[in-house]
């Protein structure tokens, strides 16, 4: 990949580093519009078929702006995004870029988010990956 293609695939990261950069540790940002704070320290699993692997999280949000960073060393690792004012999220995968969506919407106590393993066909729905996180 050129060095156009890695800015390209970086661009969403950075934009929304950007927004959160002004936050430090004892800010920590701000709560969304619809007052939902998911700030702070999670734990959960990461759920495909034929695997069950526990991790970490840690979320930082300003405003509707959220990054979720886990434990995990491939996909799902760093997810960038935002919440709506329904509370449910739509992130991008650092790894992959695969967008992951929530399966529920997200509580003060729990986040579930899921991607499909594959693309989708006509005829096929594919297995889903799964990151629930809770505190």
């Amino acid at each position: 990949m050129n060095r156009f293609g890695v800015l390209a695939r970086l661009a969403p990261l950075l934009i929304v580093a950007g927004l959160l950069g002004g936050c430090n540790e004892s800010e920590g940002g701000s709560a969304s519009p619809t007052g939902l704070d998911l700030r702070g320290s999670w734990s959960g699993e990461y759920v495909r078929p034929g695997v069950r692997e526990p991790l970490k999280a840690k979320v930082i949000q300003d405003g509707d702006a959220i990054i979720i960073q886990t434990s995990r060393q491939t996909v799902g690792r760093l997810l960038t995004g935002y919440m709506n004012s329904n509370a449910s999220l739509s992130m991008t995968d650092g790894y992959d870029g695969e967008l992951w969506t929530s399966a529920t919407p997200a509580t003060p106590n729990r986040i579930y988010l899921h991607d499909y393993l594959y693309s989708p066909t006509v005829d096929n729905d594919p297995p889903l990956q799964d990151i629930i996180l809770t505190r």
